[in-house]
């Protein structure tokens, strides 16, 4: 059978039709995943640079700095898991997370604070700082800490601490040096 000129013609045109339908949908999935991959880099090189725990201060009980308390923040917007702690590059398991349920800093004097709790570091985590508006709402209830920090206790002079942490599940590390600090 003879097909007709206008069957053939109408049948080019329904291929056309479909070709370029075709080409539309990868363009579209194509920028689309352009677009994704350009978004992930950008995300990755941000979070790679962030620093979500920062030392605010420290305190130390005598001149020979054995026993020292740090004072930590959070400013990401998740939560950080303590893993390992490390004075003088040496490993101590003796080192306490102090959380502060009042508007008190953890630096000196907490000790006999009846809102201070020490714990394991892995105990508990570091929760994003609260907003100015929220401290003092928080500090009255007294269900969630407001300060962070670590407690050292060490036989030497402790000079250097690394903080081993996860943050959204990547390990993450800072080194804090006490002779140069604030750096």
């Amino acid at each position: 059978m003879r097909e007709t000129l206008y069957e053939r013609t109408e049948e080019r045109i329904a291929v056309k039709k479909e070709v370029t339908i075709i080409r539309k949908i990868k363009v579209k999935t194509l920028l689309f995943l352009g677009l994704l991959i350009v978004g992930l880099i950008i995300i990755t090189i941000v979070f790679l640079n962030s620093r979500p725990l920062i030392f605010t201060g420290f305190t130390e009980y005598d001149n020979d700095r054995k026993t020292v308390d740090i004072e930590l923040v959070n400013q990401g917007r998740f939560n950080i898991e303590l893993q390992e702690i490390f004075m003088n590059n040496k490993s101590d398991k003796t080192v306490k997370l102090v959380l502060s349920y009042s508007a008190q800093l953890v630096g000196g004097g907490i000790d006999s604070s009846p809102t201070a709790k020490f714990v394991g570091i892995q105990d508990e985590v570091i929760r994003p700082q609260l907003p100015p508006d929220r401290i003092q709402e928080e500090s009255y209830n007294k269900e969630r800490p407001i300060h962070y920090g670590l407690r050292i206790v060490n036989q030497e002079r402790v000079t250097e601490i690394k903080i081993k942490y996860r943050y959204l599940g990547f390990p993450r590390t800072e080194i804090i040096n006490l002779d140069t600090w604030p750096e």
